[in-house]
């Protein structure tokens, strides 16, 4: 590998060469995650920031990251920031797959935005860059896989045997270590 030139690197499409497709079957097909460009990046975290200064929380802040990241084929956002509040309304359990997603394609600890955001909770362990998903240069070769939280018959699970704990772990399993 050479060094790159200006033009070259100005030539890099880096946004819809990494975009994700995600499964959402709540949703009824998939959907497509696209990294944030370093400004909205910046610009999210400098929010998120602000707000723990303050000793606020931020709402709405995964419904926040996912708007910027919900894009069409082409990397399009299909939310402006003014939309916020129309996915903050959708369901949590869905929203915050997508925002696990969001989270780590542009490689945003969940624990790190979390304990800025004031919306910590006991348990969780940072992402690591391992977790990250596979990407391609064509963005509907990848698909996640995000399981629906209901049964094979379509309907809310019935699963009470093993219940989530506070964590949201299943009862009888242990958190990673946190580092």
């Amino acid at each position: 590998m050479g060094i790159l030139t200006r033009e070259q690197i100005d030539a890099i499409d880096d946004l819809t060469a990494q975009m994700v497709e995600v499964d959402v079957p709540e949703w009824g097909g998939s959907a497509f995650i696209r990294p944030l460009e370093v400004g909205e990046l910046d610009d999210y975290s400098n929010k998120v920031m602000r707000a723990r200064q303050k000793g606020e929380g931020l709402a709405n802040f995964r419904a926040e990251l996912v708007a910027k990241c919900l894009c069409d084929a082409k990397g399009v956002r299909l939310y402006s920031d003014a939309e916020v509040a129309i996915l903050a309304k959708k369901n949590g359990v869905v929203v915050n797959r997508l925002y696990e997603v969001c989270d780590k394609i542009n490689d945003i600890a969940p624990k790190k935005i979390e304990d800025v955001a004031g919306n910590s909770h006991a348990g969780r362990s940072d992402s690591s860059s391992s977790d990250l998903p596979a990407t391609s240069s064509a963005p509907s070769d990848r698909l996640i896989e995000c399981p629906s939280p209901s049964s094979e018959s379509g309907g809310p699970s019935t699963d009470t045997t093993n219940p989530l704990d506070e964590s949201g772990n299943r009862s009888g399993e242990s958190s990673p270590p946190v580092a």
